[in-house]
Parts: structure tokens; sequence; C-alpha cells
């Protein structure tokens, strides 16, 4: 059984957007998303439309990869949301030197 936040979260378009980053994006606040409707493709795998607008096709081997691994993905996205909200509350100090950026000719 997958719920609909975990494929959601971890929907393969998402991943595709993403192409060259060992992650995927962080897709967050999706705990009430919903299911308005799943179509099957063929022998490719399943359509799905989510009612927050986002559709994508899960492949078999996907949604089986996102079954038999999704205790650790889970954790894995727990944890990525934890540190996404660390550093949402203790954003990295940044110190602008505008003389300098004046002294190679970028202008402020």
């Amino acid at each position: 059984m997958l719920s609909f936040e975990i494929l959601r979260v971890h929907s393969p378009a998402i991943t595709r957007h993403n192409l060259g980053h060992d992650l995927p994006l962080l897709v967050t606040d999706k705990i009430f998303v919903k299911l308005n409707s799943v179509e099957q493709r063929g022998d490719t795998g399943l359509y799905l439309t989510f009612d927050d607008d986002h559709d994508a096709l899960f492949d078999w081997p996907y949604l089986y990869h996102l079954a038999k691994d999704q205790d650790q993905l889970w954790a894995d996205y727990l944890k990525r949301i934890t540190h996404a909200n660390t550093l949402k509350q203790q954003p990295l100090a940044l110190t602008v030197d505008y003389a300098a950026m004046d002294d190679i000719g970028i202008s402020v």
C-alpha cells in the first residue's frame, strides 16, 4: 500500500525536472492531497492525477521501487524536511561588500 502523499512527493515528474541533482525536489505540504484519477497506460504503468493539479506517469518498476523501499524513502523524506526547516529558521549569514563590487566594475 502506498499513500497518496508518498506518491505525490515522490512523483517521477519531480525527479525528471531535477536532472543532474542527487536528490529530487523537496515537495511538502501534501498530507491531504487526494487522487482525482488513475488510468492504466498499456503495459507501461499508471497515470495519476492529483487534486493539486499535478499529474504523472508512474511506470511499473518505479511503483515497485516505491512500495518496496517506502520505509526508507519516507524516513529520508522526513529528514530532508527537518533539514529544510532548520535552514529556513537559521538562514545563512551573507555579507555583501559593496565597495569591493564597485572596485571590480559592478554597479550597485
